[in-house]
């Protein structure tokens, strides 16, 4: 008999991303409620039940939990969200993975990058700066600089600043996004990018996946955005010297006991530098490339955790290996701002026998707003391969196959990006 039939889980966020845990969900025999602001949210539509209600307030959250008599409440993919659960849960005596405490230490980067520090972990240097703009503080910068909101993510709120007055203007930009209205100024690194998630099952921490991030080059001044990741990386025998032990004493010393999270960082002459972490799972969905791989299943566990409190399915600390036998590409088609007039080789895309997933986040007469965000994403393509160089074939015959329009026939999608660099 399966133990979760009939269980109740409210989800909150009806992302395209969120599809994922109401399809694991189900699978389960777990019933869905979906709580989002927006009737048109996609999750909605694959879910049991929906709730056009935001989440922006903890309280309505708990009115609906109760009101459904809900089992657990779970959410992922982004930090506001997963604040808001974790603190649900807390009223209603339910559990959640992780605390509001731990939450906000880890979502906050120059928070997180303090608790490296304490732990042996080279984090990026960053510089001070404030409203008042000091003369003092403005003398110290060493351009080029990346400002950033110190507590925001998707990307937004980003800028790359060569001068003063450039990172003066970029200030407010920062500020706007910043839940906490502070901002961090960090040295603009040139190095390879890395993103690496990590497990934690019984205070124990494992290396689940790690994969080499290639960005895309055409926006000036404006973060680089990711246009591919590729399993598995490169430094995995370095990240075990050199971020692992550090991450096990972080995870200890904050108190972390189970669920996952993945740590960005920069390569330069084989150190690495981290500047964010992400206690959840993240919109690279490592989880189904460790499924594919280990057939250790997190998102079933994290599910699992929200009902039971037992974060259980597989042994990670012994199961988990990040030397995937295959070859792997998370690829993010990027669109310039505009309007979308003409999408052709979508269709073709899907059903090219080693894209295993596709997934579109606009359609015809949709609008691409927020230039350097993570809203540039047109789609999210997922390719297998059995070596990088058939890899690399691959994601040349999606990227040559999808076109996207606007309404003077101009192709939307970018397609300067260092990818075949990052998988050779």
């Amino acid at each position: 008999m399966n133990e979760f039939l009939g269980k109740k889980l409210l989800i909150l966020g009806g992302t395209t991303l969120s599809i994922n845990i109401v399809e694991v969900a189900k699978s389960m025999g777990i019933y869905t409620i979906v709580m989002d602001m927006s009737p048109d949210s996609p999750t909605k539509k694959v879910a049991d039940k929906a709730y056009d209600i935001s989440t922006a307030n903890v309280d309505d959250v708990v009115s609906v939990a109760r009101k459904e008599c809900v089992d657990g409440i779970f959410t992922s993919y982004e930090d506001f969200n997963t604040g808001i659960a974790a603190e649900a849960c807390e009223k209603l005596g339910l559990p959640f993975y992780a605390t509001l405490h731990q939450i906000d230490l880890t979502r906050n980067k120059l928070q997180f990058k303090a608790l490296c520090r304490e732990n042996g972990i080279n984090a990026v240097d960053e510089f001070h700066l404030d409203g008042s703009f000091s003369p003092e503080d403005l003398a110290l910068m060493e351009y080029p600089v990346i400002i950033k909101p110190a507590d925001s993510y998707a990307a937004r709120g980003i800028s790359i600043c060569y001068n003063q007055e450039e990172l003066l203007n970029a200030y407010p930009h920062a500020v706007s996004f910043s839940r906490t209205k502070q901002v961090i100024v960090e040295r603009y690194m040139n190095g390879d990018y890395v993103s690496v998630t990590f497990s934690i099952q019984n205070g124990q921490v494992s290396l689940s996946a790690m994969n080499d991030k290639a960005v895309n080059e055409e926006q000036q001044h404006i973060v680089r955005l990711p246009a591919a990741y590729v399993f598995p990386s490169k430094y995995i025998d370095i990240c075990y010297e050199q971020l692992l032990p550090g991450l096990q004493s972080m995870a200890k010393q904050i108190g972390l006991h189970s669920g996952t999270f993945s740590v960005e960082a920069v390569v330069v002459d084989n150190k690495f530098y981290v500047f964010e972490m992400s206690f959840r799972i993240g919109g690279v969905n490592d989880w189904k490339f460790v499924l594919m791989e280990n057939n250790i299943n997190h998102m079933e566990m994290y599910i699992r955790y929200a009902l039971t409190g037992k974060f259980e399915g597989a042994d990670l600390l012994h199961r988990e290996n990040p030397r995937f036998r295959h070859s792997y590409c998370l690829l993010n088609v990027l669109l310039r701002p505009g309007r979308i007039s003409k999408i052709e080789g979508a269709e073709q895309v899907s059903q090219m026998p080693f894209v295993f997933r596709y997934a579109q986040n606009y359609q015809e007469g949709d609008n691409v707003t927020w230039p350097g965000t993570l809203r540039q994403i047109f789609s999210k393509v997922f390719v297998k391969a059995d070596s990088k160089k058939e890899l690399l074939s691959n994601i040349q015959s999606v990227m040559n196959t999808l076109k996207v329009y606007d309404c003077h026939g101009i192709d939307l999608v970018m397609r300067d990006a260092n990818i075949e660099t990052t998988i050779s």
